[in-house]
């Protein structure tokens, strides 16, 4: 097997993923990330009609197929890019919406309060240092209806304290070790 750099998977990931259909019922809006703005975005994704991969700074060639709805992206322009946003409205035919917060952990607690704006049973925490442990959590996410928040490993940031506050969840999952999200933080959220 040739090895391929990992710029260039990246770019085929994306190329080969313009409008991937979510089949749902609720076709109200599409929504736009970058990989990691993909996994805070499966819990929010269960109500729109496509979840379109794209890049910071470009958008798939066979992304035409977009639905011809209002599209959400999620993320600050360090995540997609105001181009690529405007190319996402052409698609559209319609102006793209932005969910962005000062962070990353900020943006996840908005999608938490616009995915659930009446709380959630479920609370997972992932680390937001690296997305491996929050892509994990993707099927707990859209399979139990699960909210998804990020954290650093040392510190809870006071958005996502409140967001836990807000949910009022039954129970909250961390994943990861102590390496990812320290004792005392897990210990803050459970």
């Amino acid at each position: 097997m040739e090895a391929v750099p990992f710029n260039q998977r990246r770019r085929a990931l994306y190329q080969s993923s313009g409008g991937l259909s979510v089949g749902t019922e609720r076709r109200h809006d599409a929504v736009a990330v970058d990989i990691p703005g993909r996994v805070q975005s499966s819990r929010l994704a269960l109500g729109v009609a496509a979840l379109l991969l794209v890049a910071t700074a470009f958008v798939p060639q066979n992304a035409s197929g977009a639905p011809a709805a209002p599209a959400t992206v999620l993320g600050g322009t360090a995540a997609v890019s105001q181009a690529v946003s405007d190319q996402v409205s052409s698609i559209t035919g319609q102006p793209a919406a932005r969910i962005a917060g000062n962070d990353r952990y900020e943006t996840a607690a908005m999608i938490s309060q616009r995915a659930h704006p009446g709380g959630a049973e479920t609370v997972i925490v992932a680390t937001g240092m690296s997305f491996a442990d929050a892509l994990a959590a993707s099927p707990l996410v859209s399979g139990e209806g699960a909210a998804l928040l990020l954290t650093p490993r040392d510190r809870l940031p006071a958005v996502v304290a409140n967001e836990l506050q807000r949910l009022s969840p039954g129970r909250v999952t961390v994943l990861g070790g102590t390496a990812a999200v320290s004792q005392a933080v897990s210990d803050q959220v459970s």
